[in-house]
């Protein structure tokens, strides 16, 4: 089959500016795909850093709740222990108030 060249007002055949779009064309794809590439890895990076940095703050938010959990068991406790501590003032004073009134003060 024999190749058929027109040739245009500017001498280049119709081949020639065919070959030409098409190198043009697979240099364009060529540098697309490069800097899409590059883009690739840039947005990789960032879901890396983005990853690490998740895990330290899910690390320093599981820090907190259990320094959290532990104070307010604390609390608790110590509240507790406030409460027993005043029940049993509470007690002891009714227990010597009626010893008072049933037998006196002891300095009379």
């Amino acid at each position: 089959m024999a190749s058929t060249h027109v040739a245009t007002s500017t001498g280049v055949s119709s081949a020639d500016v065919s070959r030409a779009d098409s190198e043009r064309s697979r240099a364009y794809l060529t540098e697309k795909n490069r800097l899409l590439t590059e883009r690739v890895d840039e947005l990789e990076a960032a879901l890396e850093r983005k990853s690490e940095r998740i895990e330290t703050l899910e690390a320093e938010v599981e820090r907190l709740t259990d320094a959290l959990a532990a104070r307010d068991r604390e609390t608790t406790r110590t509240r507790d222990e406030h409460t027993v501590a005043a029940r049993d003032d509470e007690n002891g004073s009714a227990t010597s108030s009626v010893w008072s009134r049933l037998f006196g003060n002891g300095s009379e």
